[in-house]
Formats: C-alpha cells, sequence, structure tokens
C-alpha cells in the first residue's frame, strides 16, 4: 500500500500543472509523511519528489507554497530530514521572491536553522513588506527564547539591523523592531554598555513624537529597558543625569492623551521603581520650601 501511495505521488507529482491531481498529490504525500508507520527511505523519497518540484519551480504559486509548508512541517518532526530540507529551502530565501515569505514561515520552526548577520540583513532591506515584518519578528522571538533557531551574531549587529528596521516606513515592523531593542537591553547575557543605552534611550525618544499607538508604547518599553542597563550600571558618572532624563521622560508620557500609553508609562515608572523615588524628591522640596 505505502508503495503503491508512493508511486501515485510520483506521478502526479510529475505534472503540476493539473491542479486537481496536484493537490491530490500533495494530499497523499502528507498523508505518507504523518503516517508513523512509513519508512524512512519513504519519507525522503516523498521529500526528494517535493524538493525537486519546489526547486524547479514549474507549479503554481498556491501549490508550491503548501509544498514548502508540508516540507517545514516534517523538518520540524524529524530531525534526521531537516539538514536536506534547510538544504533546499535557505536558498529560496533570495532566490523566489513568491515563495520567500513561506520559506522563511517554515524555516522558523525548524531546528537548526541559523540566521546570521548577512541574511538578515538581506531580509530586513527586502522590498517584500511581509518579509521583512516576518523577518524582525523571528530575530525578536529569537532573542525572547520562543523560537528553535539560532542567531548567530553579536549584540551589536543586531542593534544595527533593528535600528535600521526602527525607521521602516510601517509602523508595525518599527514598534516590533524597538520591541527588540528593549529586549537586549533586558537581557545581561548580551552586555549592552552604558553608551549604547544612551543612544537607544534617544531613538526611543524621537518615537514618542511619533502618532502610532504601536511605536508610541514601544519607545517606552525601550526607554525603561535602557533604565534597567543603568541601573546595573550605577557607579558611572553619567547614571544620575541619564536616570533623571528617563524619569522626566516617563513622567511627560504618563500625561499621554492616550490611555494605553498612559498605562504603559506607569508601569515602566514601577518597574524602575522611579515613581516611589520622585514622590519622595517632590515631598522633601515641598517641606524644604514650606
Amino acid at each position: 500500500m505505502e508503495a503503491h501511495l508512493l508511486e501515485r505521488v510520483n506521478l502526479h507529482l510529475e505534472n503540476p500543472s493539473v491542479r486537481l491531481t496536484s493537490f491530490g498529490a500533495l494530499a497523499s504525500a502528507g498523508a505518507l509523511l504523518a503516517n508513523p508507520k512509513s519508512s524512512d527511505s519513504t519519507r525522503r523519497a516523498v521529500v526528494e519528489s517535493l524538493s525537486r518540484l519546489v526547486f524547479l519551480g514549474n507549479a503554481d504559486g498556491p501549490f508550491l507554497r503548501c509544498a514548502v509548508k508540508l516540507l517545514g512541517d516534517l523538518a520540524a518532526q524529524h530531525s534526521a530530514l531537516a539538514p536536506s530540507i534547510l538544504q533546499l529551502l535557505v536558498p529560496l530565501l533570495t532566490g523566489n521572491k513568491v515563495l520567500a515569505v513561506d520559506v522563511l514561515a517554515s524555516l522558523s520552526s525548524i531546528d537548526g536553522f541559523l540566521l546570521d548577520y548577512n541574511l538578515l540583513l538581506l531580509l530586513a532591506s527586502s522590498p517584500v513588506v511581509s518579509l521583512r515584518s516576518m523577518a524582525v519578528r523571528l530575530l525578536v522571538s529569537s532573542l525572547d527564547g520562543d523560537t528553535p533557531i539560532t542567531v548567530v551574531m553579536n549584540s551589536h549587529s543586531m542593534i544595527q539591523v533593528l535600528l535600521g528596521l526602527a525607521d521602516d516606513i510601517y509602523p508595525l515592523i518599527r514598534a516590533n523592531a524597538v520591541d527588540g531593542l528593549a529586549s537586549l537591553c533586558r537581557q545581561t547575557r548580551f552586555g549592552v554598555s552604558l553608551q549604547i543605552a544612551k543612544c537607544l534611550y534617544d531613538c526611543a525618544a524621537s518615537l514618542l513624537r511619533n502618532e502610532n499607538e504601536l511605536v508610541k508604547l514601544s519607545a517606552i518599553r525601550l526607554i525603561s529597558s535602557c533604565g534597567e542597563v543603568l541601573e546595573r550600571n550605577k557607579a558611572d558618572t553619567c547614571y544620575r543625569e541619564l536616570m533623571d532624563a528617563i524619569f522626566l521622560q516617563l513622567c511627560v508620557m504618563a500625561r499621554d492623551m492616550n490611555m494605553k500609553v498612559r498605562v504603559e508609562a506607569f508601569s515602566s515608572l514601577l518597574k524602575l521603581e522611579l515613581l516611589y523615588m520622585g514622590l519622595r524628591m517632590s515631598s522633601m522640596r515641598l517641606i524644604k520650601n514650606s
């Protein structure tokens, strides 16, 4: 039965222009791959057939996207097949604009996918909006440990890419990039210095003038994260000056017309324990002046 089904799959995939039979073959291939009793040789044969079809690209877009999704799911479930599938899919990120987004979505679930600086820079500068958006979300997820991919680059390279995306014309991409910068600041393993934190604070402060709510909220979170970097460098001579600037900026945003922005600002003040410090300083000034 397994051999017969495999033969039908290969036969129908030879002529993918016939949509009904090609999608039927794809369904049969999915059944073979999902069946726990299917042999490794059968799975490899199906992967080879699908890989050849995807590489040649002689089928319509919907079929190829489904084939890429099937290959990605298979690689995520069977680690032994992941290397060969990765070898096929990664070049498609730059060589096939039609499939690039679907390929990146599939790669994001595969353990062993390496996202290096050159590839990230290429994705971040893509004219395809959905590809840029997915690239920044993937990077932010990797920083938070929510994805199996491995990011192979230092923190300075990541900051460069994220700062570039923070200036994107689309608000959602800007907001996601700023959240990525905030995540970098929060995690001590990246060793964000006080000088870099000051640059990121300046970037966040400029974004507070943005009219988009998502961008404003992300900018406030970045300012809060810069404050966390300062807390780890209290001995620095610039500590008090920068912390005062952060406190004043958050106080201003706590009076914003947008309720969500106000809540985020108060949350950041409480997180940095600045609200209590600010109230105490105000009380001391009142006592002194009375």
